[in-house]
């Protein structure tokens, strides 16, 4: 058996999550929030039991209905129990989100759409943000 069955999958994995860590943290880092928090975030994406589920989900064009399964559940027997940016961490344990969480969600989100190309290359945090707000107020 090899260490890496499918290193191309492997490696747009690897690009997707380090892309998406620097733009949570460059989002994170102008809402003010402190380095350590955003070097922590989503370290738990690098865990067998997410890493797998993550990848196939992602980059096996060929992924099963039981792959999705097996990735729905990774995300909430695993991700969300262990990233204290997601509502269902706090829910769990019948508590409000502190802000700082909260803030880290938004960058969160934002980082996800940057990565995933949903969000223009030409479209920085602050403006994004903005772009939200009105999007709620309507």
């Amino acid at each position: 058996m090899y260490l890496f069955p499918n290193p191309k999958e492997d490696y747009e994995n690897l690009k997707y999550l380090v892309k998406h860590k620097y733009h949570v943290y460059k989002a994170g880092r102008a809402l003010g929030l402190p380095r350590g928090q955003l070097l922590k975030h989503d370290l738990s994406k690098l865990s067998p039991s997410e890493w797998t589920p993550y990848k196939t989900f992602f980059f096996n064009k060929k992924h099963t209905p039981r792959d999705y399964d097996k990735f729905r559940q990774a995300v909430t027997s695993h991700h969300y129990p262990n990233n204290p940016h997601h509502g269902q961490y706090w829910k769990s344990r019948g508590q409000n989100m502190p802000r700082k969480f909260k803030l880290e969600q938004l960058a969160d989100w934002y980082g996800a759409g940057k990565a995933q190309g949903r969000i223009s290359k030409n479209q920085n945090f602050i403006d994004w943000l903005d772009m939200k707000a009105k999007q709620s107020n309507e």
